[in-house]
């Protein structure tokens, strides 16, 4: 696999158009003459990707339908029950 983050071919300007999707990457070498000390190094913070892949890890949506169709007859027929006991006839 190549390292994307190899700086030997990359260009030393920035792009002049950019797509999205697209690696961006270029190189100044003129940095260290804008200031006294040319030791300072440049470092990579972020890198901004399209899209991620997030994996699942809670079962949010299978849980709630185990409960719901565990739990729902038995309320259903409660609540049901006794709404019929209630209910008024209209005249």
């Amino acid at each position: 696999m190549a390292n994307l983050f190899d700086t030997d071919n990359v260009p030393t300007t920035e792009p002049a158009t950019i797509v999205v999707g697209d690696l961006l990457q270029w190189k100044r070498t003129d940095l260290g003459t804008d200031y006294a000390n040319g030791n300072k190094q440049v470092r990579l913070l972020y890198v901004l990707q399209p899209s991620a892949k997030i994996t699942k890890r809670f079962r949010f949506y299978e849980d709630a339908e185990r409960i719901t169709r565990a739990v729902s007859p038995k309320l259903f027929r409660k609540n049901f029950s006794h709404a019929i006991r209630t209910a008024r006839r209209s005249a």
